[in-house]
């Protein structure tokens, strides 16, 4: 704007030699204010903190500022369209820059002025003074926060979870605090060269990767696919106002410049390093966004590493991984460096080499570093918090403050004609801009948050890029971020001792408090309709985050189960119930706990589980019989509800049978959750058990908790798929001295006699009635005892029925269509005395029986390995196919 004068050259004329301000200018520096002249002098032995030349300046603000919220302003875009999106990024890049050289100005003439809060003390006085202090210390402790979270996240990402993610945080913090302890700018300023080269190769390898794809990684990877790239956007005041608040925010740092000036061997030379800083970020910013949303459209990933795809999104994190680290350094120096200030500043112990000046200053910095990881750790909604930062700190700091700086040191321009006048109500306007984003992007933010608890908590996925990397990078996680509601002591030593001794501790000296409270990216088969119309594929997901009674699961495999076809096969248009689009199916997950919530006890991060179904708990059924026969136990298994959503932020269907297994990564109910910890189980392992969790539990419990067979029994079993061959395992393990196995399948009921069916029926061409006969002849000539029906078929059930002897059981397990049905003669049917009933899940008590199964695996008396047959999690397809070919019984993904 041309309006900043005077910044290379101090007011001599209201100046004494010695810098104090002559009586002309003695109203504004109250006999309270701090301290006249420079801030930092060197006595004989003291610390020459004034060592930082103005290139050296120029890098420590372009690390404070560039960051990889460049690759989150595409998103900036798509809400504004590319046209006012753009001008948005030039014009708040030039609002932001002229504030820092106002900044620059003020201190030219006040340059007691160490900090924002000092130059807030000049014009407001003391109340202003703690207000300004306080926005600057909670601002910059926050972006600390963040920084511990991104490199947790990526420790995680590169370590793929090799320990606890909470003491991921706390290595974060130590790293973060070896950097802030630096005590010179001068000293910082040479890590701000790398961390700013690896965070610009970073973001260019993104940059340059996403004009090499087919498509945008995020997008779905077949069909057809909208790119969303608008020219302009239909206005809505919430998008709008949050896509200008992230705007701003990615450059509005210059509070931090202004410690910088006090270090400064010429403080002349700052505006000199404000421009090339400045202008060189906002020239990145501008090409580097429009790059990318030409390429990516809506279709940006979250986090934004991600747009080139999973490999170039790993390299980019290794890359820019020592920026991240460098950047939340320097915002916990920033703090530091002020309270250390404001401590010792009327005391020799500033500039001495002293055990009081060493002291405070190693004080200062584990204060940040702590409170930073305490933030990170103990803040729910950690997106939200970064986002409500940037409204109520940065925006008073970066826009209300410079704008009332430059109307006291140019007061006279409000009467000096038209010129000055309107110079003067210019920047009435600037603090008008700040207050209405103050207050505007406070709304937005809230509104956000309201929307997205309006069906249950849930992230909206703000991806806020905030002042430099740290609150950029952190807004957008990649992995868990272990964001805890109660970061205990305990739970420290439980990760310690997870970490050292690899030894499980008793689950009632462990209080679990942690919770998810960040989304993060994964990536799931998506079923958009049924398989056989080409409907399902791998996208990239975001999932919300974890509920107090959930549990966040890196899965290693899922079986698949017809169950999963019946439900992802079907036309959503047939009114099936069970039957809806978009979501993630899998109901025999194995896996490991990332994270857990606050009310989850069971199991710890890091512990090996198998997933099962899930159930209330509370109604009576849960209370004094099977949880599998939970009243709420379809609303709870086939329905589920959204947990995940793709990166144009639609929601997809979670948590199918508590899990929603075929994922990389899901959040679980902790009902579906088996702890298998204690029993050794390696990876492989448990790749071949994920099974158990639905189809084999089901058959086996059938025999054994539903019929309670015995040696005596004559078995009859419909279906030889998972479910049947379970059942057959299970009855010549319990001794039943007739098993009859039943199916179409040649080489089904082949693998049937090796598990230790006794008779076979193929059913191909014979009728219903010779089925009977067939039955009967093979148990006595009186039928089975019991009749276990898998096929949910009806001609093949009413077979088994009246198959089945005087006394007799029917057991249905099998899941038919909803208008499947069977007749009964009823006086026969009474006389007879048999029973026809259904049974859910083998009336396992998952907790129990599953370790169970696993002894029987391990002993050889249960050998699943004739059964399963293990597919990469691209090979998807081929694994259903060859299920449903009937040329594998049970198809396992491994992730």
């Amino acid at each position: 704007m041309g309006f900043v004068k005077g910044i290379n050259k101090p007011r001599q004329s209201s100046m004494d030699i010695n810098g104090h301000p002559d009586q002309e200018d003695v109203h504004h520096l109250k006999q309270e204010n701090i301290g006249s002249g420079e801030v930092f002098d060197t006595g004989q032995d003291g610390v020459n903190f004034r060592t930082v030349k103005w290139p050296h300046a120029s890098m420590i603000f372009l690390k404070a500022v560039f960051a990889t919220g460049v690759l989150a302003l595409p998103s900036s875009l798509h809400s504004l369209g590319v046209i006012p999106g753009a001008f948005a990024i030039v014009m708040w890049q030039v609002i932001n820059t002229y504030c820092a050289l106002i900044l620059g100005e003020f201190r030219s003439h006040y340059p007691h002025c160490h900090s924002i809060a000092d130059m807030a003390h000049v014009i407001g006085g003391p109340v202003l003074y703690e207000i300004t202090g306080f926005l600057f210390i909670v601002g910059y402790i926050i972006c600390a926060a963040s920084g511990v979270v991104g490199i947790s996240v990526g420790l995680n990402a590169l370590s793929e979870h090799a320990i606890c993610t909470t003491w991921f945080s706390v290595i974060a913090m130590v790293l973060v605090a070896m950097i802030a302890g630096v005590r010179k700018f001068e000293k910082i300023a040479w890590f701000t060269w790398v961390g700013f080269l690896s965070i610009f190769v970073a973001v260019l390898i993104i940059v340059i990767g996403v004009t090499t794809l087919d498509r945008p990684a995020a997008a779905p990877q077949t069909g057809d696919y909208d790119l969303g790239y608008r020219t302009v956007a239909p206005a809505h005041f919430v998008p709008i106002v949050v896509a200008l608040t992230n705007i701003f925010c990615a450059s509005s740092a210059s509070s931090a410049f202004v410690p910088v000036i006090a270090e400064m061997t010429r403080p002349q030379d700052y505006s000199k390093a404000a421009v090339v800083s400045m202008s060189f970020v906002g020239a990145c910013y501008l090409s580097m966004s429009l790059v990318v949303y030409r390429w990516c459209g809506q279709w940006v990933a979250s986090p934004s590493l991600g747009s080139a795809g999973p490999l170039l999104k790993k390299a980019a994190y290794g890359v820019g991984f020592p920026g991240l680290l460098i950047s939340a350094g320097l915002w916990a120096h920033v703090g530091a460096k002020y309270l250390f200030v404001r401590l010792l500043r009327k005391s020799r112990h500033l500039t001495d080499n002293s055990f009081v000046h060493w002291g405070t200053w190693i004080a200062c910095v584990v204060f940040m570093a702590v409170s930073s990881f305490l933030v990170a750790s103990g803040v729910p909604i950690f997106d939200y918090v970064l986002a409500i930062a940037g409204s109520l700190a940065f925006a008073p700091l970066a826009l209300i403050l410079p704008g009332a700086l430059w109307m006291h040191l140019h007061s006279n321009y409000w009467l000096g004609g038209v010129w000055r006048t309107s110079v003067f109500v210019l920047h009435c306007l600037l603090m008008s801009l700040g207050a209405f984003i103050t207050v505007a992007g406070a709304y937005g933010v809230i509104q956000l948050i309201t929307d997205a608890y309006a069906d249950g908590p849930k992230q909206a996925g703000i991806g806020l890029p905030s002042p430099g990397v740290a609150l950029a990078w952190a807004a957008e996680p990649e992995i868990p971020s272990t964001q805890t509601a109660s970061v205990t002591a305990h739970q420290l030593v439980s990760c310690t001792a997870t970490l050292i001794l690899s030894l499980p501790l008793e689950p009632s000296t462990v209080a679990v408090t942690t919770i998810v409270t960040m989304s993060f990216e994964s990536e799931g088969i998506v079923a958009r309709g049924p398989f056989s119309d080409g409907k399902w594929a791998i996208e990239p997901l975001t999932l919300r985050p974890l509920r107090q009674d959930e549990v966040l699961v890196e899965m290693v495999a899922s079986g698949i189960c017809h169950t999963d076809l019946h439900c992802g096969d079907t036309a959503d248009d047939l009114n099936v119930p069970s039957v809806y689009y978009p979501r993630v199916l899998g109901h025999e997950g194995s896996g490991y706990v990332v994270q857990v919530g606050s009310q989850v006890t069971h199991v710890r991060p890091g512990d090996a589980v198998l997933l099962s179904f899930s159930y209330c708990g509370d109604c009576h059924v849960c209370k004094t019989g099977p949880p599998s026969h939970c009243v709420n136990f379809f609303d709870i298994n086939f329905m589920g509800e959204p947990v995940f959503s793709s990166s144009s932020g639609q929601d997809i269907g979670g948590r199918f049978f508590g899990q929603s297994s075929l994922a990389r990564h899901s959040i679980v109910s902790s009902k579906s959750v088996v702890n298998v910890h204690g029993l050794g189980l390696t990876r492989d392992e448990l790749q071949i058990l994920a099974p158990f969790g639905c189809g084999l539990q089901t058959g086996s419990g059938t025999v054994i908790n539903v019929s309670k067979a015995t040696a005596d029994d004559c078995v009859t079993i419909a279906g030889m798929g998972g479910v049947g061959l379970a059942a057959v395992m299970a009855a010549s393990k319990t001794g039943c001295r007739v098993i009859i196995g039943i199916d179409r399948i040649e080489s089904r009921l082949t693998l049937a006699k090796s598990l230790g069916a006794t008779h076979v029926i193929n059913t191909t061409g014979l009728e219903m009635s010779q089925v009977v006969d067939k039955i009967k002849k093979a148990a006595d000539g009186l039928g089975s005892t019991i009749s276990i029906d898998t096929s949910a078929y009806p001609p093949l059930l009413t077979a088994q029925m009246e198959a089945t002897r005087y006394m007799g059981q029917i057991i249905q397990v099998g899941t038919g269509m909803p208008e499947a049905n069977v007749s009964i003669h009823l006086q026969s049917f009474m006389v007879s005395g048999k029973r026809y009933f259904g049974a859910v899940q083998g009336h396992a008590r998952t907790e129990e029986y599953i370790p169970q199964m696993i002894q029987w695996w391990r002993d050889g008396s249960f050998p699943l390995e004739h059964l399963i047959k293990q597919f990469d999690s691209v090979d998807f397809v081929k694994a259903i196919e060859a299920m449903r070919s009937g040329e594998v019984v049970k198809p396992i993904i491994k992730w």
